[in-house]
């Protein structure tokens, strides 16, 4: 028999197996505190957690002011950072966004009292709400491939001056730049499709909106009462000379093809007003925007246009020359009835009128009540079709055809209405 206080004897073999038996337990044990984020290998000042086969930051506790928010934590992507992440942080000025961030949660950097400037490496990211609400941001420039502004995202950011949208927007929503009152001009793609309630609420008066004629933008603008400042399809400002009403007011402007020559007007009055402008060749006059104005050439000429306008309302006017021109451009108010002489004498010139000419009428050279008749109308006739048409200072008007004087000559003279 054996002694009670003999040592057992252990195999090699078993000494192994339990060895590698601890070794795989400890294994284990570190594994799943490091998939649940209960220690980590790195990066100590992020908390985060796994999101599929990605990394979601949750919070941060670093010092860093320049802020470079790391592409991979523990050779995972980094794909979200979680909803106020970076709440109320008052040491991070810059940061960088790498481009594998796909999602921004809501208030990830509201109220960075220290933050200036965002900027974002990747094309495309889902923003929630209120993103950088009430921080001192100064200066964003949003993913190309974004097509969508979230609620709140920049409220009340007071400091923010500079927002450069993506070209493919499509929607800005409700209070997005709410209270930005230091918010310069800012310039909208062709391609949004709405813009929400109070989206540029309580911002400065000399804030203003620009976009291409005839967009959501420009129509967003006039009705909440916000400046609107024109554009080409290249996103290039043009140049609005304000021309305000008067009799005989004119502005002078310079203007080319390539800038197109915007000319805003405001109509004080609703009413006729006819647009003339001179000094260039190839002048000629285009009316921009809402297309509720009743407008018309004069002579079949583009430079000289009349323009039925409603009052109160700013109208686009784009001048087009071959080559640069000081331009002069005349805007007068005229009256109801002279405006239905210049459209009924319109209206002959393409010989779309009639007009009653009554035997005896006088026939002169030239259109004026001085001068001494050629012939005389030798019985009542109706005319469809004039040469030209004048209206004196008094609204005498004066036609002129092409009739028969003698046996066989044809001359060109006027008659008075």
């Amino acid at each position: 028999m054996n002694n009670k206080n003999e040592k057992i004897k252990l195999s090699p073999l078993r000494l192994t197996l339990g060895a590698v038996g601890l070794v795989c337990v400890i294994a284990l044990i570190v594994l799943f505190f490091y998939f649940t984020n209960i220690i980590t290998f790195g990066n100590r000042e992020y908390s985060y957690k796994l999101c599929g086969s990605g990394i979601e930051i949750t919070s941060y506790s670093g010092e860093d002011v320049d802020l470079k928010i790391p592409e991979t934590i523990n050779a995972r992507n980094v794909v979200v950072i979680a909803d106020k992440t970076f709440y109320d942080n008052d040491k991070i000025r810059d940061v960088k966004i790498p481009k594998t961030v796909k999602k921004i949660g809501s208030q990830a950097f509201s109220k960075c009292d220290s933050l200036e400037n965002v900027e974002f490496y990747t094309d495309y990211a889902e923003f929630g709400d209120y993103v950088f609400e009430d921080s001192s941001v100064q200066s964003v420039a949003l993913p190309q491939n974004m097509q969508k502004i979230s609620r709140g995202m920049f409220k009340d950011c007071r400091f923010v001056r500079k927002v450069s949208f993506p070209d493919n927007l499509k929607e800005i929503s409700d209070e997005a730049f709410s209270g930005c009152v230091s918010l310069g001009d800012m310039t909208i793609g062709e391609h949004i499709m709405k813009i929400g309630k109070n989206a540029f609420a309580n911002n400065s008066d000399k804030f203003a909106l620009s976009s291409v004629m005839d967009t959501i933008t420009e129509h967003y603008a006039i009705k909440n009462g916000i400046q609107f400042k024109p554009c080409d399809s290249a996103y290039r400002k043009y140049t609005a000379y304000n021309a305000f009403e008067g009799l005989n007011t004119y502005n002078t402007a310079k203007v080319s093809a390539s800038n197109g020559g915007m000319i805003s007007f405001n109509a004080k009055n609703n009413g006729y007003y006819r647009i003339t402008l001179s000094g260039g060749r190839g002048v000629r006059l285009k009316q921009e925007g809402e297309s509720e104005v009743v407008c018309s050439s004069l002579r079949g000429d583009d430079a000289d246009m009349l323009f039925n306008l409603k009052k109160d309302k700013i109208y686009y006017f784009k001048v087009v020359t071959e080559y640069n021109f000081k331009v002069t451009l005349e805007i007068e108010k005229i009256s109801q009835k002279y405006a239905q002489l210049l459209t009924e004498g319109e209206k002959l010139l393409i010989g779309d009128g009639l007009c009653e000419v009554k035997a005896g009428t006088a026939l002169v050279e030239n259109c004026s009540s001085s001068e001494t008749a050629v012939a005389n109308v030798s019985s009542d006739i109706t005319i469809k079709h004039i040469l030209d048409y004048y209206i004196d200072s008094k609204n005498i008007v004066w036609y002129k055809i092409n009739v028969n004087v003698g046996s066989n000559t044809k001359r060109d003279l006027w008659f008075k209405k």
